[in-house]
């Protein structure tokens, strides 16, 4: 009996050439069974020939299974596996803890400390390669990336492959028009899937997978030009691209949904109404038999979005597992995450870089202190970099095209990562919100034993804890969060004690240890 550990994909491959159209003609199912539970598996054509079944159990023991098809030959095939013990390394799917935090499904805690790749997956081989090299040498557990491709200013270079069969390629008079700045448009067939495009991303994604990095899939985007029109497709359409693509990935323990990037600017630009996200949402959520993680993404304009969320999707959807927010509006993370009860994610809280726009030309000292912002006070961060080297819009940056990092805020991430990791802080808990002390940015465990206070860009010359337990006694360690250096912390601190801070420095931190 063949045997498929758990978490890990079980895939049945059938031969079947008949069909003129096997992505529309052809319907097969498959029904996996462990005596206690039965999921539902959609199945896919694979390109010559080929239809797969793919399943991840998340259940030990054996497992049976049998298809239903409107195909004879594809119908009532039966067969057993046996689900074993996971390896040490394998945690499972990351799923959500207590209603605002995230964990694996055994039980450990999972942190995200992310980085922007939108397009990485659609460069060149030695691009990809040099991405991969990057991401090993760095700390980042989780990648946000795209399905479809990208063109705008920062993609204006025609590609090799598309998730559509082409069925129109043309050249252009690149005088006339600024959105195509290759002299050719293409159009694609929304009715017929390119395999390979997928199988592609398939390669990708395990790539990330051996490097242990969770993949924020990002299923649609405003970012497209009409004859494309990727965001623009009839329900009918979407409906079908997300059966297609759930069924090939769901059996990829590391996959998150992210229904959209800018889910708004695609209303905003006739692509796709508001109304239309709780169907496709939804659909997903009902295509996907083992529930991974699902978000959706806001567009953020400061002049029109700064005080307000009313852009904002519905987070209190049934299927949404997280806030998944573009803002530098750090402030509020706790205040949102107590009102959704559903861990926050900043997405994206501006770039590291040197584009033109506000959305990509931070300081990396600004980048690294809206990280301590963030975590601190209890939500989850993602890094971004984009500093163009050369003439726009030509010129590729980490975030939309991957290879090198070259600034400096990541460096200051996996120093972040690494007290997190080493000192076991797990999640956070936002403390001392309001009242005196409402600078700081500060986060405790759930016993309080582990407090992380951080200071930003304030300089206290003395301070008191005074929302600190009555009862507790800590050590701490004084962290320059730019240097990335920690020092012991020359007295004990507990919530009577008023004390001296260093003189003049900004953006240190100082984290508690309970005696």
């Amino acid at each position: 009996m063949q045997v498929i550990e758990q978490y890990q994909r079980f895939e049945l491959t059938k031969t079947y050439t008949e069909s003129k159209n096997p992505f529309s003609d052809v319907e097969l199912f498959g029904y996996f069974s462990n005596g206690k539970t039965t999921k539902k598996v959609r199945g896919f054509y694979d390109g010559d020939g080929l239809f797969k079944l793919r399943f991840m159990p998340t259940e030990l023991g054996i497992w049976n299974y049998y298809t239903q098809s409107n195909i004879s030959e594809l119908a009532n095939l039966t067969g057993s596996f046996e689900c074993s013990q996971p390896n040490q390394e394998n945690h499972g799917m990351v799923v959500t803890k207590n209603k605002t935090y995230f964990q694996y499904s055994d039980g450990t805690d999972f942190a995200p400390f992310g980085t922007t790749l939108y397009g990485w997956h659609l460069q060149s081989d030695e691009r990809q390669n040099l991405t991969l090299e990057s991401l090993k040498e760095n700390k980042f557990n989780k990648v946000r990336m795209t399905v479809f491709p990208i063109w705008n200013y920062m993609f204006q270079t025609e590609y090799t492959s598309y998730p559509y069969k082409v069925i129109k390629r043309e050249k252009i008079d690149k005088k006339s028009s600024s959105e195509h700045p290759d002299n050719y448009t293409v159009e694609l067939d929304h009715q017929i899937f390119n395999p390979a495009y997928f199988q592609h991303l398939e390669n990708c994604i395990d790539e990330l997978t051996a490097l242990n990095i969770q993949v924020d899939l990002i299923l649609f985007h405003p970012y497209n030009d009409t004859p494309r029109g990727l965001c623009s497709m009839t329900q009918q359409e979407d409906f079908k691209y997300i059966e297609y693509l759930v069924a090939r990935l769901a059996s990829y323990k590391n996959i998150w949904w992210s229904m959209a990037n800018e889910y708004d600017l695609a209303d905003m630009t006739g692509q796709k109404k508001l109304a239309d996200w709780d169907d496709l949402a939804e659909k997903v959520y009902l295509e996907d038999p083992n529930r991974h993680l699902l978000s959706i993404h806001n567009f953020y304009d400061p002049p029109i979005h700064k005080g307000t969320t009313k852009n904002w999707y519905d987070h209190t959807k049934p299927w949404i597992t997280h806030l998944s927010v573009q803002t530098d509006n750090l402030f509020f993370v706790d205040q949102w995450k107590q009102e959704y009860r559903k861990p926050v994610v900043i997405d994206e809280c501006r770039y590291e870089g040197n584009t033109q726009y506000g959305w990509g030309d931070l300081t990396p000292q600004h980048m690294t202190d809206s990280f301590w912002k963030i975590v601190a006070r209890g939500g989850y961060v993602t890094h971004g970099e984009s500093y163009v080297d050369g003439e726009v819009p030509h010129a590729p940056v980490w975030s939309f095209h991957g290879a090198k990092l070259v600034g400096q805020s990541y460096l200051r991430m996996n120093y972040l990562h690494d007290i997190f990791q080493n000192n076991h802080l797990g999640h956070l808990n936002a403390i001392a919100t309001t009242g005196p002390h409402w600078e700081l940015y500060g986060g405790a465990t759930d016993d309080f034993n582990k407090v992380l206070i951080y200071f930003g860009d304030s300089q206290p010359g003395f301070e008191i804890f005074d929302f600190l337990p009555a009862d507790k006694e800590y050590s701490a360690q004084l962290i320059d969060t730019w240097n990335m250096t920690s020092t012991v912390f020359p007295i004990n601190l507990n919530s009577k004690k008023f004390f001296k801070m260093p003189n003049d420095q900004q953006y240190i931190a100082l984290l508690l240890i309970a005696k």
